[in-house]
């Protein structure tokens, strides 16, 4: 498997370091955090790719990292100072075949492990070529001249490198994009992952195969044949989807969804012990990307297959379990959720309406527990902290009920502050409860009352007058709701069109003059943006 995967100045890192765990890894991140960087630095390491430049794919320095360009472009510009690109596969191949080649201490720790380092730095026999360009530029000098730069493969135990004999015949699907030919670049990598002896098989048998076709007398006749040593399976190879043996279609010919769900099967499919995978939802519909989902989990199940994932989908990150995922801070660390409780992980993953991705990522996190509140809390928030909720980086999430206990284990883990706003149900030992729950990460504020057993009771109770003198709020022909009786008949009909009467009366929390926020909420908001 891949341990760990440990990046000098490549692309936004000028130092990362990403540790992986046996089966399935799920990355998550903001956009730009480096997700795809990181995959996008295996498949360099591992399979000797070049950059997303179909046009000139070798040229390893559009990934060199800008900071450290402009460290060097403000040195006295020395040999010495050129900055260069590492990549460092750790591995564990344990002992296993071949095992002792990528065995040693060629890393930049200079410490035993298995694995292949990858470098892009300068070449030092342009040593005089570069001296001179500098003197001749001076100050002007504005760029580095990466061709006089090299790539270079080794493994740890200094020996040189090439895809072909990669230990984990590695395969990357990127479904985020395509660039030059994505297809047979694809087939070259599923052939790749075959081992040595499966690829001389088929090389031989199309040699066989051809030599036959060039003896034939209708060739020879017209001076003619096939040189069967200038043909290699990878010049000819297509993709097609397994399933549809009956008729069968190649993945160019394919839809952008049908052409991402092939990929995934026919990789999962192959010998490859390590899958990476870039973004698997995209051009799936929500029941196209439940089955790419049972795909993932399928393949999670099988003994000595190891993924990473990169996702914005939170059906993907729940589903695969929690405990896999690693999120890529903005900061260039990284979180792992594999000691998160089983029971809490367990509960998201049997979840397909709630964005457990906004809940992960979130600093400041306002759980409601009904629709009226989450339609609502947007001009509350504006009312009481005098800003929208976007500028203060608060989300708002419909819990769906007062199962809050999982979100609160969620917080605490995350070190994240977590408001709770929900009912007490007229039960006194709620209210209790929710105090007891209250620390420095989570605060559950609900009506302090029992008999204002609800949002709109408290609602209603502290904006009375200005209630009943609104002709906008509509009466019911009951004093009752439920098993509450006596109650103001505008009231009751809050309570029965909920959603209807919130949707009405939510430009009323910014009028003057208009609603006032329940007392309970207003503490709940100012605790959540204290720092």
């Amino acid at each position: 498997m891949l341990n760990k995967i440990k990046l000098k100045n490549f692309k936004k890192f000028q130092q990362g370091e990403f540790q992986f765990h046996a089966g399935t890894n799920i990355l998550i991140g903001a956009n730009d955090a480096g997700k795809s960087t990181i995959l996008k630095a295996i498949d360099i390491v591992l399979s000797q790719t070049g950059t997303d430049d179909w046009r000139n794919r070798s040229a390893y320095g559009t990934l060199m990292n800008n900071q450290a360009i402009q460290t060097f472009l403000s040195s006295d510009k020395s040999v010495a100072d050129l900055p260069k690109i590492q990549i460092e596969a750790w591995l564990d191949l344990g002992t296993e075949l071949n095992s002792a080649k990528f065995e040693g201490m060629n890393n930049s720790k200079q410490k035993q492990g298995q694995g292949v380092l990858f470098e892009f730095m300068f070449d030092e026999q342009f040593t005089i070529d570069f001296n001179q360009m500098v003197d001749e530029s001076g100050d002007e000098m504005n760029f580095i001249p990466f061709e006089f730069y090299k790539a270079t493969w080794r493994t740890f135990s200094g020996q040189n490198y090439s895809f072909r004999s990669n230990p984990l015949k590695s395969i990357l699907i990127n479904n985020d994009k395509t660039s030059g030919d994505s297809f047979s670049a694809y087939s070259n990598q599923l052939f790749g992952s075959l081992s040595l002896s499966n690829r001389n098989g088929i090389g031989i048998a199309l040699k066989k195969a051809l030599a036959n076709v060039s003896s034939s007398t209708l060739l020879a006749e017209n001076g003619l044949g096939v040189d069967v040593n200038r043909v290699r399976p990878a010049d000819l190879l297509d993709a097609y989807d397994v399933n549809t043996q009956d008729n069968k279609l190649p993945l160019r010919d394919m839809g952008s969804g049908t052409e991402n769900s092939v990929k995934t099967t026919l990789a999962l499919k192959s010998e490859s012990i390590l899958v990476l995978v870039e973004e698997p939802e995209n051009h799936l519909d929500f029941s196209a990307t439940r089955q790419q989902v049972k795909l993932l989990q399928d393949a999670n199940s099988v003994e000595g297959r190891q993924l990473i994932i990169t996702t914005h989908n939170p059906m993907i990150a729940s589903r695969l379990n929690l405990k896999n995922i690693i999120w890529i801070q903005e900061n260039g660390e990284s979180k792992s959720f594999e000691d998160i409780d089983e029971e809490t992980a367990t509960y998201f993953s049997r979840l397909d309406n709630v964005d457990i991705l906004q809940v992960l990522m979130a600093p400041k996190l306002v759980l409601v527990e009904g629709p009226t509140e989450y339609v609502l809390m947007d001009p509350m928030i504006n009312q009481v902290l005098k800003n929208s909720a976007d500028q203060l980086g608060i989300h708002v999430i419909s819990m769906g009920g007062d199962r809050y206990k999982r979100y609160v284990d969620l917080a605490v883990y995350l070190d994240h502050k977590m408001l709770i706003i929900t009912d007490n149900d007229g039960k006194t030992g709620r209210i209790e409860d929710a105090d007891q729950k209250n620390d420095e990460n989570v605060k559950v504020v609900m009506p302090k009352d029992p008999k204002h057993f609800t949002f709109e009771s408290v609602l209603y109770n502290e904006n009375q007058s200005f209630i009943d003198e609104d002709d906008n709020f509509q009466s019911s022909k009951n004093d009752y709701w439920k098993s509450h009786k006596g109650l103001a008949k505008k009231l009751v009909y809050m309570l029965d069109h909920k959603v209807d009467t919130a949707l009405m009366y939510f430009g009323k929390f910014t009028d003057e003059p208009g609603l006032n926020v329940p007392d309970y909420i207003k503490e709940g908001l100012i605790w959540l943006n204290t720092k």
